[in-house]
Order: C-alpha cells, then sequence, then structure tokens
C-alpha cells in the first residue's frame, strides 16, 4: 500500500508498459526480448516494484483522490510512465530512424489478418526495439494525461486554475544493443592510456558515476599529479573514436567538459551555472563536496556504462562486483535529449500560441516557468532567478 488510506491500491494496477490495458492488440504485436525483460524484471518482478515505478493510471486516480480529499492550492503530479518505458522500450518519437525489419516479425495464429505494418518497424539504431511497443506505452501516457484533464474538468472552478505541462528531457534510443561494450568505456580508456593505476580502478582514488549518456569522473583530491592527469585525461577521451554502427563513420562518441569549461557555457552546449555552482564546486566556506572533475555527455544515441552496480533508485540489486554494464535501450542526458515540451493553460493566457524556437535563440528553460507562473499570480522573487519572466510572450 502505497500512501494514505484514501488512495487506491496500486498493487490492483499492475501492466506491463509495452502492453498496456487499453492495447487492442496485445496479443498479437511484437516486443524484442530485450524490451520485455528490461519490462519485466524492473517494473513488473513483483508488488515491490509499485513503488518504483507505479503506472501514470495509479498517479492519475492518487491525484483526483487527493484533489478531492485534500482540496489543496497547488497539485505537482509526476507522470514518470513516458521516461521508464522509454528506458525499456525505446523511443519511437521519429519515423526516419525506423526501418522494415529484415526478418518479417510473424505474429501468433490467428492474428495473421491483423497484421500491422508498423509491427514490422525496427530502429536503424538499435535492433532490438519495435516501434509499436514504444507507441504502445506513449499512447497509456497520453490515456492517463487525457483522463487527469477530464477528471480536472469536472471540479468546481476548475476554469480559474493555470496548469504547467513540461517534461525534464526527450529521450532517444541508444546505439549499442549489447549489455557489455568498452567503446565507451572512460575506466578502460583511461586506464589502457595509463591515467589510472589498478587501486584508483578500486575506487579507492577515482570514482566513476556514469550510465545513459551523462557522466562524471572524480580523482581523489590528494593525488599528487592531481591536475596534470585530469587535463591528459581529457585529451585521451576527446581523442577516443568509435564506429557509429548507424552511419558507419568514426566520431568521438562524447563531449569532455573540465571544471573551467562548465563554469561557462561548455562551448556553447549548456547555460552558465547549468552544471557549475560557486559554492560547492569551488570549496568556499569550507565546503568539502567533491565536484566533478570532468564531465562526459554522450552524443549521438552513444550510451555511457554503469559500473558496479551504481545506479540510481532503480529498484533491483546488481552483483558487486560486476562488469560495466550497458543497462538500457533509451536514454537521456546528452545534447540530442535536448528538446522538452513546456505548455502552459489557463484565465489571461493566450489560446494556441505557440513559441517556437528550434535554434535556441530565446533560450526557453524549465526554469521559466516557475519565473513565469510567479508573476501570473503576482509574486516576485527577492534573489536572482535563473528562469525569464516569459508572462509577455504568452498573455492573451
Amino acid at each position: 500500500k502505497i500512501g494514505p488510506e484514501y488512495l487506491p491500491d496500486a498493487t490492483n494496477y499492475k501492466q506491463s508498459f509495452y502492453d498496456p490495458p487499453a492495447d487492442v492488440d496485445a496479443e498479437c504485436d511484437p516486443e524484442s526480448a530485450i524490451q520485455k525483460q528490461f519490462n519485466d524484471k524492473i517494473y513488473t518482478k513483483d508488488d515491490d516494484a509499485l513503488e518504483h515505478f507505479p503506472p501514470d493510471a495509479w498517479v492519475v486516480d492518487a491525484t483526483l483522490a487527493i484533489l478531492d480529499e485534500l482540496q489543496p492550492h497547488l497539485t505537482y503530479v509526476l507522470l514518470a510512465e513516458a521516461d521508464d518505458a522509454q528506458h525499456a522500450l525505446g523511443a519511437a518519437w521519429d519515423p526516419q530512424e525506423f526501418k522494415k525489419k529484415t526478418i518479417p516479425y510473424l505474429p501468433p495464429v490467428g492474428c495473421i489478418l491483423d497484421n500491422d505494418p508498423g509491427w514490422q518497424l525496427v530502429s536503424k539504431r538499435n535492433r532490438h526495439v519495435y516501434r509499436s511497443a514504444a507507441l504502445d506505452a506513449i499512447r497509456d501516457v497520453d490515456n492517463a494525461f487525457g483522463r487527469l484533464i477530464a477528471s480536472v474538468k469536472k471540479i468546481a472552478g476548475y476554469e480559474k486554475a493555470t496548469f504547467v505541462v513540461f517534461s525534464d528531457h526527450s529521450q532517444v534510443n541508444h546505439l549499442k544493443d549489447n549489455l557489455t561494450s568498452d567503446q565507451t568505456d572512460p575506466m578502460a580508456i583511461l586506464s589502457k592510456a595509463g591515467l589510472l593505476t589498478s587501486d584508483e580502478q578500486n575506487d579507492k582514488g577515482f570514482f566513476a558515476l556514469t550510465g545513459s549518456s551523462l557522466g562524471t569522473l572524480h580523482w581523489h583530491p590528494d593525488k599528487p599529479d592531481r591536475e596534470t592527469v585530469i587535463a591528459k585525461a581529457k585529451q585521451v577521451l576527446l581523442g577516443h573514436r568509435c564506429v557509429n554502427p548507424e552511419t558507419g563513420e568514426e566520431e568521438c562518441p562524447w563531449f569532455v567538459w573540465d571544471a573551467d569549461d562548465v563554469k561557462g557555457t561548455a562551448g556553447g552546449i549548456t547555460a552558465p551555472g547549468e552544471l557549475h555552482h560557486g559554492h560547492f564546486g569551488s570549496g568556499e566556506a569550507g565546503n568539502k563536496i567533491p565536484w566533478p572533475d570532468l564531465w562526459l555527455m554522450a552524443n549521438n544515441g552513444w550510451q555511457l556504462p554503469v559500473y558496479d552496480g551504481v545506479l540510481g533508485n532503480i529498484g533491483v540489486e546488481f552483483p558487486v562486483p560486476m562488469p560495466p554494464l550497458m543497462v538500457f535501450v533509451g536514454g537521456h542526458g546528452g545534447v540530442d535529449t535536448q528538446p522538452i515540451l513546456m505548455a502552459m493553460s489557463g484565465p489571461g493566457i493566450a489560446e494556441g500560441r505557440v513559441l517556437d524556437d528550434p535554434n535556441y535563440q530565446q533560450d526557453y528553460r524549465i526554469a521559466d516557468l516557475g519565473v513565469t507562473v510567479a508573476k501570473k499570480v503576482g509574486l516576485s522573487f527577492p534573489h536572482t532567478t535563473v528562469g525569464k519572466d516569459r508572462w509577455d510572450e504568452i498573455k492573451s
């Protein structure tokens, strides 16, 4: 049982993300073994998984129960299924990425007459990603969100409410479809270059926190030749090349930034202050929090490995020690997952107005939403804000 007694029992909502309840062809449409294995082991293996990854259907019903019970003035709803499902099933947003399967998928007996051409589409990047499975998961997300909005509209006074909808990132399909690889293993690359000792690889003087498209590397602050090693490591990683299995071309699989890079804009990729904080990162006021020495941000769908089971709150225990694993089918954290959805609706907001900025000239950011909402309701901030007030751009 998750939460107070008035919330619905989450164990009644167990489902797979690739064959959700509203999937009309669940018995016929394809999912790869990799897609199913990730989903089944992480998301629906037992009742405890629901605490980590409740389906959006439960989140919506729980939200409606809270609105009825508490009648809050402000409600924040996290519909996490789009993120969870795409890690397991992959992303389906780009039709150009998918091709017809070389060896056709054969539906179970009885499904031949209903064979949908979409069942044969797999990602050019990752042969295990059937597009139909990812689309089924996204339809489930859409259904849940639509039901939430339709139900809120039945609440007295809803027309006075302001709705803010946003995603924190988008997702891409990772290039590598195997579970182990040294192509994008920074510890293996640095060790081969003589920049990591055996002791350091045992977390005694070095630590790597990586996974999906983002990673950080940390050397012990008392290492004698620390600055020299970090500078050499940056150059080694920038000089590393892999053959992109989608294009057949050699490329560097990542961006690499040191502490000085992230104080600025990291070559125009990030905003000032996005990956650096003066207080924590500079050791001011005697702060001892270790800031990353190097940042890695994968590019073009490359995936960074997970070391020794170090992965945040995924709801499964990994054996330790273990080899580097390429855990995810789809992922985020890189430049290619930067585009997001931001939308607002409510009194005084222009209906149907679209602020589209594909080249990021206006630098629209999630932080703008908080500042804009504050302006709308008459609040002001006593300190400098990261976000910008966009009220004049969206007001009716």
